[in-house]
């Protein structure tokens, strides 16, 4: 127990609590989320200077419901203040004034432990002998910032060891001045953050706002002494931060701080007093420089104050070591364990423990710890902290920064991502089926799955599939069948890599076309993730078929005819071909024509029995120097021109005249031609291998 003399603690038991011994002390037994009540009792009781230890990690908050500060001076106010852990406190602190006020602020100032020596501004300024205990005895200082004859000027306090201080708004009556008590912990040097975000207490579009709203901003100002252009002052405002330079809102530097303990570049701190526009706003302060900032505002009657943010890092250990984290990712990162374990692992004395463990709200998305539970851990306890993250909607894209920071403020970030939509594709390493006659023999092509990511595919059970191959689902089958034992779909799919498998097409279903979609599905667990049809197979099976063969006549002098050439149509199915017509595209007037086909008409058309073949004779006979070709389709009963399910009716001639003595005839200089002769032996060669 701290305080006067006269501050004595009423207990439950009815007895009284004085004196600063620890052997005289009151204890409380709390479960998570309890409060304890400690009220003093007594002539100028005051809590000040007392020592609360716990055996976890709890809050302390102080205050006074009717305040004087300084005694006797009004008027009676309501002050409060969470104080800081005696781990966090620091050896150097800036007390800036506060606005308007002509006399100096009043402070406390405590001690971490016996014999603390104190410097203002660089000078010995007292000595505490004692770590807290009653005021007077060793263990706090209670006076003004500045004595009321040197002016309203901040002030550098610091000390060889850890100290604590509170600053305190005076009343009204100090100094004729609106504005009534506050209290308001200060921040070490060591504490100070290079970002902030803050709001001030007023409520939107209501009475209930301060009239006045103030940041006293302790900043480095450069070595000229002015505002450095990175620092930056953001207001909210249409859903985005305006940001700003704030030498540009307001070129004054503001008042500097008294330091003999500067940096090689000997700059100093300055005491900056930023007004805020609006009483119910929320504003961000950044520059590169750890920098501090108190917000307080004033109404008739009444006041506040606090730091707008701070550190709390833990300074009691020798802690420098960052914490790592192990985890293992399933199911392409759909379901993530792990766990955090501070370091140094094996050095509990000079191991902080776990303070923070969080997602960055800013960047992750889509991710949640399991269930929606933030693990379970005590903070600046447990050492190690298990967790699970999974992802909310696995058909979209999901990201996490797992963060987590120890009570010595090193932190580690660990990120992760899920691919709710795999980059995979299928590729065809030959072409579709095309035309096949229903009397072959099933036919085998390859193909690839690619996975396009550069990250690997981890899955419990990846499928390739047709969309119409499930007969149990009573689907239309249409003849394609993947070789499952073409590939291996039971280990993770590695980035970049492709794998090949082969689907047979079995033309016995019937005549006609038939197309699939070859798709792939990936599930984790019962959940499925992916589900794609890639690309289309396509089959043309045909009955009867027809093959016309092409010819090429080479090099032919102009003037003369080539040899007669033969050209056959094969019949290669089961069935009877029957050609009723057929068209010739090619240049009549330099063509000679040996015979006639013009008796293959749907009146008297030419039968080819299955398997076998008919021969016909064409001539070339070139009239100029140039490259021909021609062309005769064949109509038939194995499709109509232009369906696409026949096979090669088609018969392609080509040859090129020449000039006499030009180049060896019959050679390898040709392109395309088209003045040809034809005739027909209408008597069908029944022998297939002359095909």
């Amino acid at each position: 127990l701290g305080g006067s003399d006269n501050t004595y603690v009423l207990q439950k038991n009815g007895e009284t609590l004085s004196g600063d011994s620890m052997s005289n002390h009151s204890e409380q037994t709390m479960n998570k989320g309890d409060v304890w009540l400690i009220p003093s009792m007594g002539d100028y009781n005051d809590l000040s200077g007392s020592v609360v230890q716990a055996s976890k990690p709890v809050a302390v908050i102080s205050g006074n419901y009717c305040a004087y500060i300084p005694f006797a001076i009004g008027g009676c106010d309501y002050t409060i203040e969470q104080e800081l852990p005696v781990k966090s406190w620091g050896t150097k602190y800036h007390i800036a004034p506060i606005i308007k006020r002509t006399k100096a602020s009043m402070i406390k100032v405590y001690a971490a432990e016996e014999n603390t020596q104190l410097y203002k501004n660089g000078e010995e300024w007292e000595f505490l002998t004692k770590s807290g205990g009653k005021e007077n005895q060793g263990g706090i200082i209670h006076e003004r910032a500045v004595h009321e004859n040197e002016g309203v000027q901040p002030v550098t306090v610091s000390s060889d060891k850890a100290i604590n201080i509170t600053q305190y708004n005076t009343g009204y009556s100090d100094d004729k001045v609106i504005s009534d008590p506050f209290q308001m912990v200060l921040i070490p040097v060591e504490q100070y953050q290079t970002e902030i975000e803050f709001i001030t207490p007023g409520v939107s579009n209501s009475q209930d706002i301060y009239r006045e709203n103030y940041i006293n901003l302790i900043y480095l100002a450069t070595e000229d002494g002015t505002i450095p252009e990175d620092l930056e002052f953001a207001h909210y405002q249409t859903n985005e931060y305006k940001w700003q330079k704030i030498a540009d809102m307001e070129g004054d530097a503001g008042l500097k701080f008294a330091d003999s303990e500067l940096d090689e570049s000997g700059r100093y701190y300055y005491s900056k007093i930023l007004t805020l526009k609006d009483p119910a706003g929320v504003f961000r302060i950044r520059g590169k420089d750890p920098f501090a900032a108190y917000a307080y505002g004033f109404e008739d009657y009444t006041s506040y104050g606090y730091p707008a943010s701070l550190g709390s890092r833990n300074f009691a250990v020798s802690d420098t070591m960052a914490p790592r984290i192990e985890f293992e990712s399933k199911f392409s990162g759909m379901s993530i364990s792990g766990k955090v374990i501070d370091e140094p692992e094996f050095d509990p004395e000079n191991r902080s423990n776990l303070r923070y463990l969080y997602l960055d709200p800013e960047n992750s998305y889509n991710y949640q710890w399991k269930e929606n539970k933030d693990p379970d851990f005590i903070s600046s306890v447990d050492s190690v902290v298990n967790w699970d993250l999974e992802v909310i909607n696995p058909f979209k894209q999901a990201e996490a920064f797992v963060v987590c920071i120890d009570d010595a403020g090193n932190s580690h970030v660990e990120h992760f991502q899920y691919y709710s939509t795999a980059d995979l594709s299928i590729r065809k390493n030959s072409d579709d089926w095309s035309y096949i006659c229903r009397s072959m023999e099933p036919e085998t092509k390859s193909f690839s799955l690619i996975n396009n990511q550069d990250m690997d595919i981890y899955t419990d059970n990846l499928k390739i599939k047709l969309k119409f191959k499930d007969l149990a689902e009573k689907k239309k089958y249409h003849g394609f069948n993947i070789d499952t034992a073409s590939i291996d779909l039971t280990s993770t799919l590695l980035a970049n890599e492709e794998r090949n498998f082969q689907i047979t097409f079995d033309p016995s279903i019937g005549k006609g076309r038939f197309v699939d979609s070859l798709g792939i599905e990936i599930t984790n667990g019962d959940v499925k993730i992916y589900s794609e049809y890639l690309i289309k197979v396509r089959a043309d099976v045909v009955n009867p078929c027809i093959e016309a063969d092409d010819v090429n006549f080479g090099n032919t002098t102009i003037g003369s005819t080539s040899e007669i050439r033969e050209v056959k149509i094969f019949n290669p199915s089961p069935e009877k071909l029957i050609i009723d017509n057929y068209s010739k595209t090619w240049d009549e007037n330099v063509f000679n024509e040996k015979g006639t086909i013009t008796y293959i008409t749907k009146k008297t058309p030419m039968e080819i029995k299955a398997y076998d073949s008919a021969a016909f004779f064409i001539e070339f006979s070139p009239k100029e120097e140039k490259e021909y070709e021609g062309k005769i389709y064949f109509y038939s009963n194995s499709g109509e021109i232009g369906s696409e399910i026949q096979i090669d009716p088609y018969c392609r001639l080509t040859g090129k005249g020449i000039l006499p003595d030009n180049v060896e005839e019959n050679g390898d200089d040709y392109s395309i031609n088209n003045g040809f002769s034809l005739s027909i032996n209408p008597s069908p060669i029944g022998n297939k291998s002359g095909h």
